[in-house]
C-alpha cells in the first residue's frame, strides 16, 4: 500500500468518497503491522523515502508536506518502539539527514517548530500522547 497506493490517487482522473465502510482491516497477531520487525522498518523508510522524492519531482509542495509530516512520525515512532534487538542507528542518521534538508518553507511556523521538534526530541512526542491519553480519560 505504501508504494503504490499515492500513486494511484496522483495519477487518477477522477476520485469518489463513499462514506460507508466497505473495506474491513483485519489485525493478525503474524502481520507485519504487528511485528515489529527490521524488514519492515526498511520498508516504510523506503516507501516513505520513495513518496518524498515522486512529489519533490512533481513540485507539489502540499504533498511534500503531508510526506514531510508523516516522515517524522515514523521517525518518532523508530524511537519509541522497542527496537533493542535491531541497530537502527544508521536508519535513525538517514533520517535526520534527509529530513533537516528539506525546504519547509510550506510549513506554518507552528508546524515547522512542530516537525523540529519531532527529529530533534522524538521521545518528547510518547510522553506528550500519553499525558493526553490520561488527560482524555
Amino acid at each position: 500500500d505504501e508504494f503504490t497506493t499515492y500513486k494511484l490517487l496522483y495519477n487518477a482522473k477522477n476520485i469518489f468518497y463513499c462514506p460507508d465502510e466497505l473495506y474491513f482491516y483485519r489485525l493478525r497477531k503474524n502481520s507485519i503491522t504487528a511485528n515489529i520487525k527490521l524488514k519492515n522498518l526498511i520498508d516504510i523508510n523506503d516507501a516513505l523515502q520513495e513518496r518524498l522524492d515522486f512529489f519533490n519531482q512533481r513540485k507539489e509542495d502540499h504533498l511534500v508536506k503531508r510526506t514531510l509530516i508523516a516522515y517524522s512520525y515514523f521517525f518518532v515512532k523508530l524511537n519509541n518502539v522497542e527496537l533493542k534487538q535491531y541497530d537502527c542507528k544508521e536508519m535513525k542518521n538517514h533520517i535526520i539527514k534527509q529530513l533537516k534538508q528539506e525546504d519547509l518553507s510550506a510549513f506554518t511556523i507552528t508546524e515547522k517548530i512542530k516537525f523540529k521538534m519531532r527529529i530533534k526530541f522524538p521521545q518528547l512526542n510518547l510522553i506528550y500522547a500519553r499525558l493526553i491519553k490520561n488527560i482524555k480519560k
